[in-house]
Formats: C-alpha cells, structure tokens, sequence
C-alpha cells in the first residue's frame, strides 16, 4: 500500500473530512501524511505575511486529532499548479482531495482543481465528496480486463479487507445485436411457419453467449484469489450508466477503477468513463493512474 500520501486542503467543511479521511487511510496502510495548503490570498495584498498564513494553517490542523505522524507545507500561487510541483517533489503514493461543485462551462474551460490534477498526476487519485446521507461499507470496481484492472482489484481488495467492506464486481458488454436467424426472418427470408423456431434459436445463442461472457467474467476476478468479501455484477450497456445506477441502487461508499488514457477532444466533449462518474456520482472514487508500480 501506499508510503506517502499527499493531502492538499483549503478551509472548506468537506476538507475537515479530507483530513481526518486521510488520517484513517494513513493508519491502515503504515504511511507519512503530508499536508499541503495553497493560498493566493496574497495576491490580493500584495505583501506575504507567511507568520499569518503558517499560524492559521497550523490552528487549522489542530482541530483533528491526527494520530498519524505528518508534515506540512505552505505554498502561495495557484492552487493545481502548486499541488503538482508538490506531486513532482514528493512522488507520493496517493493523493487524496475534494471535489468542489463547478459549472460545466467552468470545468471545460478552466477546469477544477480536481479535475486538473487528476488529468495530470501520474500517482493514484482519492476525490472525496461529502454526502450527509452517508454511504454504504460498499465498494464497487469496475472490470474491463485490462493490466491496470488486476492491480485495481488487488489494492480494492486490500482495502476492504482493512476496512470490512464488500466489494462489488461490475463488468459491463455493450448491448447485442439481432441474431442472424431474427435479421433473416425480418428480412422474409424464412416463410411465416418458421417464425418460432427462429426466435427460440436465437434465443438460445444469445443465452449460451451471454452464459459464457457471464463465466469469462467470474473466471476473471476468481484467478486474482479475492480474499474479500463479494459479489458479481454483469451488466449490457454503457459502463459509467451501469456503474451510476449500481451505486444508485446499493449506496455503495466508494468506487475503484482505473483511468484509462483519452484525447483532449474526448474527454471534453464525450467524456471517459471515470470523468463521467466524477462529476455525475455523489459518492468518493478511488482513481488508479495506469504505469505505476
């Protein structure tokens, strides 16, 4: 698990569950807290009173009570560029911050804070939403048999074990087409007495495929020996609906998936998967960023 985690923090009501979030995760996996605070305050002023912004940075902290060992750092500029040259500086093992709402117009063209370092930063992604509803002990990961995916479901897995979660295994198809006996009978080529025995047909092969993506997918998760509790979810259509409807249905209180790489143009217009989730889901993800280690 991870050796350093960086937690970039503003004063808002959802980072004082950043804080202590970010406590607990450090406790169950042995590792440093490192706190970063940004502040353009300054700008206004002119003059950088850095006693000032230390102290109420330091007060700040002080509320929690953080028993894991942490450092601190306090930087001035703007906030996403600071938060990746603390990234560069410090190669943490994991991020962990809020998502704040933003205007569509405003994620597109200027982008969040959240949205920018997780399009950037090469090390795993926690965004925290705050929902006073509370969620389920729930985690959902999302299948898709990639390389990236074992390793997902390997630190999902860790985690429920820590935290006595289930997991909830999705794997979405896209949805199938007629068969060839349906296409064939629409299109008057088998007489009208041979109507049943078509459908049946066609119902069988779509049965006995959808039977054997079914057990490709079991197969898949039980040859990563999932010590965790668990249950499998097969799903058709498109994943980030199927996704956002299980967490709908299961108030499931954290989804893990990995972030696949897209163009610009897509991930503005059409959006990925883990970019739909994030700015449609009220619930925290865990972003795993393919490469690392």
């Amino acid at each position: 698990m991870e050796k350093r985690i960086l937690v970039p923090i503003d004063y808002s009501q959802v980072c004082e569950e950043v804080v202590t979030l970010a406590d607990e995760w450090a406790q169950r996996s042995n590792a440093d807290l490192h706190f970063l605070r940004v502040d353009a305050d300054y700008m206004e002023n002119g003059d950088v009173d850095r006693d000032f912004f230390e102290k109420r940075f330091q007060q700040f902290l002080q509320n929690f009570n953080v028993t894991t060992p942490y450092q601190t750092s306090l930087r001035f500029g703007t906030s996403y560029v600071e938060i990746m040259e603390a990234v560069k500086e410090l190669e943490p093992d994991l991020v962990i911050m809020a998502a704040h709402s933003h205007t569509l117009l405003g994620r597109i063209f200027l982008g969040s804070n959240t949205d920018y370092v997780l399009h950037h930063c090469d090390c795993p992604v926690f965004v925290h939403k705050q929902n006073p509803m509370g969620f389920a002990n729930k985690i959902i990961v999302p299948v898709d048999y990639s390389e990236v995916n074992k390793a997902v479901i390997r630190i999902a897995d860790d985690w429920a074990q820590r935290t006595d979660s289930e997991l909830y295994f999705i794997h979405t198809e896209p949805v199938p087409e007629y068969g060839e006996g349906q296409y064939a009978m629409e299109s008057g080529f088998y007489q009208e007495g041979d109507e049943i025995s078509v459908a049946e047909e066609d119902e069988r092969e779509m049965t006995d495929a959808c039977n054997e993506l079914k057990q490709k997918f079991e197969n898949y998760v039980l040859s990563l020996q999932v010590k965790s509790l668990y249950q499998f979810f097969f799903e058709f259509g498109k994943p980030y609906l199927k996704i956002k409807d299980l967490q709908t249905e299961t108030g499931a209180g954290l989804i893990m998936m990995a972030a696949h790489s897209h163009t610009l143009l897509n991930r503005l217009f059409v959006g990925s998967n883990t970019d739909y989730l994030l700015h449609h889901l009220n619930c925290p993800m865990y972003i795993y960023k393919a490469g690392e280690s």
